[in-house]
């Protein structure tokens, strides 16, 4: 069984600690997904688990690290056909925007 990871904050001497995802799913970014795909970058626990251990956010291009050039292509193409600014560090268009409703 995957074991939590645990961080200290950087000031106050807190720590945290983030549970695994279950079994059955990836291990990097709590989402079931075959693993020639990217983690899930939108994903709170990858968010997270990557901050913790990074010390900045991911991003799709660190999502899709491990994945063949081939694979990355098809992604980054569908990526910025839905908006994302790949290159540009973003994960989701959409976030803050505060859409209205209507």
């Amino acid at each position: 069984m995957p074991k939590p990871v645990t961080v200290e904050a950087p000031t106050g001497g807190h720590t945290m600690t983030l549970l695994p995802p279950r079994p059955d799913h990836c291990q990097e970014c709590a989402t079931k997904h075959e693993p020639d795909l990217p983690h899930n970058a939108q994903s709170l626990y990858y968010g997270t688990k990557f901050q913790m251990e990074h010390k900045r956010s991911p991003t799709w291009t660190d999502a899709m690290a491990h994945c063949t050039p081939e694979m990355k292509k098809i992604w980054v193409e569908e990526l910025r056909a839905a908006g994302v600014d790949v290159k540009g560090g973003k994960v989701n268009p959409e976030a803050g925007r505060g859409k209205k409703k209507g």
